[in-house]
């Protein structure tokens, strides 16, 4: 048993992870890469509830990239407009973040200053990096690309009408 002048282990252990100047940045920039790579998942598996539904989301995801694929092969104006517009949705989605992790560290922490925006940049930065790498990746290897989504689809598709 504690006595009353020993600090409990958990108590000790709160004050010093809150108390250490790096912690909110490192949860910041942690947070921020968790809701910027795995948004657009977080969202569909909090809708998602069957395995019908799941089958539906996965296809039309891959509809969806096969559509982007086909659109941008081969047409270096349409690549660069989408990468342009890559970058405006990064900028959008960075100012969003920032805007909300700001409000999140200022109720919890009750400071305004010394908000680490570098943690929510990275964050962001990678996610968008790696989906604009992916894509890039996929047009440099367009058929095995567009084979592989052709074969996801019809997959599903057979997997949906079967479950009908």
């Amino acid at each position: 048993m504690l006595s009353a002048t020993t600090v409990h282990p958990i108590t000790a252990t709160h004050d010093w992870i809150v108390g250490h100047p790096v912690t909110a940045m490192v949860a910041l920039a942690v947070l921020s890469a968790l809701f910027s790579i795995y948004g657009s998942d977080i969202r569909s598996f909090l809708h998602v509830s069957t395995p019908r539904a799941f089958r539906k989301g996965n296809r039309n995801t891959n509809v969806k990239r096969l559509q982007t694929l086909e659109y941008l092969h081969n047409n270096p104006y349409r690549l660069v407009l989408f990468l342009a517009m890559s970058f405006l949705h990064f900028l959008r989605q960075l100012a969003f973040d920032c805007l909300i992790l700001a409000v999140i560290y200022v109720a919890v922490f009750r400071s305004s200053s010394g908000i680490p925006f570098f943690g929510i940049l990275v964050g962001v930065g990678f996610s968008s990096l790696q989906q604009t790498l992916f894509l890039l990746d996929d047009l440099m290897r367009f058929d095995e690309s567009s084979v592989r989504l052709r074969t996801a689809i019809a997959k599903d598709e057979a997997k949906l009408d079967k479950a009908r």
